[in-house]
């Protein structure tokens, strides 16, 4: 098993463990939902449309923050999903996204 595969567990909890002293201006205003490790992507659900927007003026800012804090470069992307989507959003992983981009399933509008 290589090196990087047994990091992504432990990058994965950690974002999520640590969100509260890698972003605390957003604790109780966006909740983490899904962290990918085959893509690195983060999923973050804010709970209003002002934070939505919050996060996106925050972008590359706050995956350089997160990289700093986990000490390794564990997040590349952050997806911002809509505020009111729920916790049911099911999050694309990667083997699902390619799923998707083949055509061979089709996802709700959200999802996309």
């Amino acid at each position: 098993m290589t090196e990087r595969a047994w990091e992504a567990p432990a990058a994965a909890g950690s974002v999520i463990d640590r969100w509260a002293d890698i972003a605390p201006e957003l604790v109780g205003k966006v909740k983490r939902v899904h962290y990918e490790p085959a893509t690195r992507q983060l999923d973050l659900l804010p709970v209003f449309p002002a934070h939505a927007t919050q996060l996106r003026l925050l972008g590359r800012q706050l995956i350089t923050r997160t990289n700093t804090k986990t000490c390794q470069e564990t997040v590349k992307e952050r997806r911002v999903l809509a505020p009111g989507s729920g916790m049911g959003l099911r999050p694309v992983t990667a083997g699902r996204r390619l799923l998707l981009e083949s055509g061979e399933v089709h996802a709700p509008a959200a999802e996309v």
